[in-house]
């Protein structure tokens, strides 16, 4: 009986070999078993649709890219290189730029924990944002160290928090500063970490100049429930101007609770789909969100139909897009947290309950994004560029 051939340890190779060098050669050196899905995915050069960001919103950003569309088209080049978008009918285009080793090393900033607005009225932007989102507040309070007080909306992968200052103190010092220069508006990105002394010491190494971390109460008006946590903000001048909070929670999760919805389920908005950060210099911008914050870069890509360049970054089921204009400006301007787009389960029914409770807004047209279509909400939004998204 003849003896079957001996197969040679590394001699099938996927088809992803021949695209991306080196791919054999690293797994005849690399040890394997242990590695996650993902990983083993990434090495072998087969991407996964979490590589690619969701679009960010139609008005708020520029062009939306679908996951499930482009990723068959993602050229990961075996982990050296930012992703880049090709096809069978494309010439492959070269990145746009080249990562450093740091974007590939533990991340210390797990997710965008909240976004943080500055109001004048707090209890006028509670009503209007318990009518945009269609859900009661989760928490009313106040911070008696920082002079402030806030409404907070969670809701399923980030929570809102309007802050207004309500006495004596630096933090309600800084909101009304922020007030009198620039209004109502988008005030802060807040990134959660399970460890903020480990993060604090992370951003250290990589030349941001964080402070200590500082211990933070919140107590809840109504119920005296009362929630604790640990935090360093980070300071402007090292962040392109855009106020950064990182904070770990010393509190259990369900210390606040979600925002209940009085609106039908397919009316009410049930997460953030993206923030949008409009940038002067996006390179500088990108070394600060990838090198310094280490937010994993899932797509940098430039159109030139529109003269505009687009980066995203994906912490914890949420996209941080960076949006820059390719026309020569000054560099040395601050970047500007700019938009929320709020993700819902029915556009038409959103449409209609919005529209009933006095908002200004548009007519409901197709996203960019396939299968998607989207509304913008004029007005009284206290000086957030917002769009609603659902499914088609």
């Amino acid at each position: 009986m003849a003896r079957r051939p001996r197969r040679r340890v590394g001699a099938r190779r996927h088809d992803a070999e021949a695209l991306v060098p080196g791919i054999g050669e690293r797994r005849l050196r690399e040890p394997r078993g242990d590695l996650p899905p993902a990983e083993r995915r990434r090495r072998v050069g087969v991407p996964d649709v979490e590589h690619v960001a969701p679009p960010l919103v139609d008005q708020l950003g520029h062009l939306s890219l679908h996951a499930e569309d482009e990723a068959a088209g993602l050229v990961l080049d075996g982990g050296r290189h930012a992703p880049t978008l090709a096809g069978p009918e494309r010439t492959r285009k070269p990145p746009l730029t080249r990562p450093r080793r740091e974007w590939y090393g533990r991340r210390v900033l797990t997710s965008l924990d909240h976004i943080v607005l500055a109001v004048r009225d707090l209890a006028r932007a509670t009503d209007t944002y318990r009518k945009l989102l269609g859900r009661e507040p989760s928490w009313r309070g106040r911070h008696p160290a920082y002079g402030t007080a806030n409404t907070l909306f969670r809701l399923e992968n980030t929570y809102l928090e309007l802050l207004a200052p309500a006495g004596e103190g630096p933090l309600a010092a800084q909101v009304e500063g922020w007030l009198a220069e620039h209004g109502e508006s988008p005030l802060a990105l807040a990134f959660g970490t399970d460890d903020v002394d480990a993060a604090v010491a992370t951003l250290r190494a990589r030349g941001l100049a964080a402070s200590d971390p500082a211990d933070g109460v919140g107590r809840d008006e109504q119920t005296g429930a009362e929630r604790r946590w640990r935090n360093v903000f980070l300071p402007p001048s090292a962040t392109r101007g855009v106020m950064m909070i990182v904070i770990e929670h010393r509190s259990p999760p369900d210390a606040l609770p979600p925002a209940v919805p009085f609106a039908g389920a397919e009316a009410t908005v049930v997460a953030c789909d993206h923030v949008v950060v409009r940038s002067a210099d996006a390179d500088a911008s990108r070394a600060l969100y990838g090198d310094v914050l280490g937010l994993r870069l899932a797509l940098d890509r430039r159109f030139e139909d529109w003269g505009a360049r687009l980066l995203f970054f994906r912490t914890g089921h949420l996209t941080v897009e960076l949006a820059a204009s390719l026309a020569a400006g000054d560099p040395a301007a601050p970047d500007h947290f700019w938009g929320i787009s709020w993700r819902v389960p029915g556009i038409d029914a959103a449409h209609a309950r919005l529209v009933a409770a006095g908002f200004d807004v548009s007519e409901i047209r197709t996203g960019r994004r396939p299968g998607t279509r989207v509304a913008t909400v004029r007005g009284e939004t206290h000086g957030v560029a917002t769009l609603v998204l659902g499914p088609d």
